[in-house]
């Protein structure tokens, strides 16, 4: 009883030390700190959720979805794009899965 109380206590406690560290190894250092500021601003009620967006001619995003979570089912509110790191793709999408693509416009 207590065992499973002290897992369920440390894995809220690391939560975000692992989202800390899985943002720095998919956004790009220039997008860092801005994502950082985005994050510290997001109330407590808010999710989010990343995805990868590949815009073509090298230029790749991260789209973090902001989710509320109140109620029965979240609901989507917004996102926000920041710069992709070169191993952002096999980091969010493990098993090639299929990402989003962006139409070029000439």
């Amino acid at each position: 009883m207590h065992l499973s109380r002290i897992v369920i206590g440390l894995a809220a406690l690391l939560a975000p030390l692992a989202a800390a560290v899985r943002a720095r190894d998919i956004i790009d250092r220039s997008d860092l700190v801005e994502y950082k500021i985005f994050r510290d601003h997001l109330p407590q009620d808010q999710r989010t959720k990343m995805s990868f967006v590949q815009a073509g001619r090298g230029s790749n995003f991260i789209r973090v979805d902001v989710y509320s979570s109140s109620g029965n089912s979240p609901q989507w509110q917004y996102f926000r794009l920041f710069k992709a790191r070169e191993n952002a793709q096999r980091i969010l999408n493990p098993g090639h899965r299929r990402s989003i693509e962006i139409p070029q416009q000439e």
